[in-house]
């Protein structure tokens, strides 16, 4: 069977929800087109241009889209092993604020929908984790205020979501408004944008370079030449990235019975948080 981006889209506007194949009947093969077409459908959404993606990088997507995936109905509760549907019921209940506030910074919402997701599990996390991270977003106590919430408040999604959107909007100007920059925008919210340009110039500086493209999956190729860091986590940050937008936008997909997060665009009062 082949999975088009044509036949995915009237799947998810026309067909009963009985007659969706469900993303774990299909075959290796199948799941890779699947992920390929769904890709490029969240790059249109990140930059509104397509989106070049290595047989590679699709791999990485398939990782972590699986794992996502292997989640879904456990019933378990609890950060990074708890059931993939309570991280969207949670995603559902603050994506109002963030889409409003996003849209507000003409930052695509979608990044702002799916960074919670990859950093916290839409967990609003209290207390300071080891690098002095802390909320929704996992903000440092000085970016926070350096985007006009005060450290203390870092957990009030209503005043972070626009100090979020803000941070996105100064990095996306600096690295670039097309998808792959974007991209890397993201992965700069992981390891720093300062330090994404580095490891840029030193990849794509390197002899042979003429056939290497300035985005995140050129980085990954040429991972060796960079640090640890780089190695051990921040590879995994914007395939990560892409496989809870993949799944986050098809829940149908995954047996979720949910609309697509980005459509949650108003709050009811019994959706309204607690914190």
């Amino acid at each position: 069977v082949s999975i088009d981006e044509t036949n995915l889209s009237d799947e998810i506007t026309e067909q009963p929800v009985g007659t969706r194949r469900l993303y774990k009947s299909l075959s290796d093969e199948e799941k890779r087109e699947f992920i390929k077409a769904r890709a490029a459908r969240i790059a249109i959404m990140m930059g509104k241009q397509p989106y070049a993606l290595t047989p590679d990088a699709l791999e990485y997507i398939k990782f972590w889209l699986e794992a996502f995936a292997a989640r879904v109905g456990n019933n378990r509760t609890g950060l990074w092993r708890g059931d993939t549907r309570f991280i969207l019921q949670r995603g559902s209940v603050h994506a109002p604020v963030i889409i409003r506030a996003f849209k507000e910074n003409r930052v695509p919402p979608v990044i702002g929908l799916y960074i919670p997701f990859i950093e916290t599990e839409y967990t609003n996390i209290h207390s300071n984790n080891a690098a002095g991270a802390a909320g929704l977003f996992q903000f440092l106590g000085p970016t926070a205020e350096h985007y006009g919430v005060p450290s203390s408040e870092r957990t009030d999604v209503a005043k972070m979501a626009p100090a979020a959107a803000r941070y996105f909007r100064d990095n996306i100007m600096s690295f670039g408004d097309d998808s792959m920059s974007v991209a890397l925008a993201i992965a700069g919210y992981n390891r720093a944008p300062e330090s994404v340009k580095r490891d840029l110039r030193n990849v794509l500086s390197a002899a042979n370079n003429e056939d290497k493209e300035r985005n995140f999956w050129t980085l990954i190729a040429n991972q060796g030449k960079l640090d640890h860091f780089f190695q051990n986590e921040n590879k995994n940050y914007v395939p990560r990235f892409f496989a809870a937008a993949i799944l986050g936008e098809t829940p149908w997909a995954f047996g979720i019975e949910m609309r697509p997060l980005s459509t949650y665009t108003s709050q009811t009062a019994a959706d309204a948080p607690n914190e």
